[in-house]
C-alpha cells in the first residue's frame, strides 16, 4: 500500500483534533471540578455517580433529623426539668403551710405564689420550638394545655412525630402532653383521696380550699360485704376531720361491724378503713 501525502497529512490532522478534543475535554472538567459531563463520558461511572449522589443526600437528610431530634429531646429535658422544679417548690411550700401557726396573710401570700407556680407550669407544659408546640403531638399548632375555671384541657392528640435516621430505623422525638402531664391523675372516687395533708385536727371548712365538704345528708354507707352489714354512718354534726373519724369507729361498733376501723391514712393524705 502506498501511502500518500495526503493520507500523512489527514492522519495528522486526524490526531491532532482528537488532541485538541481531549485537551477541551480535560479544561471543562478542570473548570467544572467534574470528570463526568455526560452520560456517555462513562455510562458504568455516571451509574455510580448518581448512587453515591442518593447516599450522600440520604445522609446529609439523616445529619439534619439526627440534629433535629437532639433539639426537640434537649428542649424537652429542659421543659420537664423546669416542671420539676416547680413540683418541688410546690411540695415546699405546702409543707410548710401545713404549720397552723402562719395566719391569714400569709396564706392568701402561699396562695398568689402556688398560682404563680401553676403558671409556670402551663408555660412549660406549652413550650414551643419555632412556633411549634412540643406536647401536642401532631397538633403542634396548638397549645398543649388551656386552663378553664373547671381546670386543665388538653387540646392535642396522641401523634407520635418519627425522624428517620438512617435507612432502617426512626425514632420518635415528642411526648405526648396528657401522659406526661395529666397521667397519674384520677376523678374522685370511691379510691379518691378527700384532701390531702389532713389530719385529725383540721377542721371540714378547710377542706377543698377553704370550700368545705357537703354535710347534707352527711351520711356514708359502709358496707361489710362477708358479715352482710350495712350501716350508715352520719358525720353531719361533725366539725373536725378527727370528729368524722371518732363518728365512724363508734357507728360502726354500734352496727356489728367491729373488723374495720376508720383513722388518717399514713401518708396523712385522707381517711382509710382498714380492718
Amino acid at each position: 500500500m502506498r501511502v500518500t501525502t495526503k493520507m500523512l497529512t489527514d492522519r495528522t490532522t486526524a490526531n491532532l483534533s482528537s488532541a485538541v478534543t481531549r485537551l477541551l475535554g480535560l479544561q471543562t472538567q478542570m473548570s467544572t471540578a467534574r470528570k463526568l459531563l455526560r452520560p456517555s463520558d462513562d455510562p458504568i461511572g455516571v451509574t455510580r455517580d448518581l448512587s453515591y449522589r442518593t447516599t450522600i443526600d440520604n445522609v446529609t437528610q439523616y445529619q439534619s433529623n439526627i440534629a433535629a431530634a437532639t433539639t426537640q429531646f434537649n428542649t424537652v429535658e429542659q421543659a420537664l426539668g423546669t416542671v420539676g422544679s416547680l413540683l418541688l417548690s410546690a411540695r415546699e411550700l405546702a409543707t410548710a403551710m401545713a404549720d397552723d401557726t402562719f395566719d391569714e396573710t400569709a396564706r392568701q401570700g402561699a396562695v398568689a405564689e402556688a398560682k404563680s407556680l401553676l403558671d409556670q407550669m402551663i408555660r412549660a407544659a406549652n413550650t414551643q420550638i419555632e412556633g411549634r408546640y412540643i406536647f401536642s403531638g401532631h397538633q403542634t399548632r396548638t397549645a398543649a394545655f388551656l386552663q378553664t375555671p373547671s381546670g386543665m384541657v388538653y387540646q392535642g392528640d396522641r401523634g407520635t412525630i418519627s425522624a428517620q435516621i438512617d435507612a432502617s430505623s426512626t425514632i420518635a422525638t415528642n411526648l405526648i402532653g396528657s401522659d406526661v402531664f395529666l397521667g397519674n391523675l384520677q376523678t374522685l372516687g370511691e379510691n379518691g383521696d378527700l384532701n390531702r395533708g389532713v389530719s385529725a385536727g383540721v377542721a371540714l371548712n378547710d377542706l377543698y380550699n377553704g370550700l368545705g365538704i357537703d354535710q347534707v345528708p352527711g351520711l356514708i354507707r359502709i358496707t361489710d360485704t362477708n358479715l352482710g352489714i350495712t350501716v350508715d354512718v352520719d358525720i353531719s354534726a361533725n366539725t373536725t376531720v378527727g370528729g368524722v373519724i371518732t363518728s365512724i369507729n363508734t357507728q360502726l361498733a354500734a352496727g356489728g361491724i367491729n373488723s374495720v376501723t376508720a383513722s388518717v391514712s399514713p401518708s396523712g393524705n385522707g381517711i382509710r378503713l382498714a380492718a
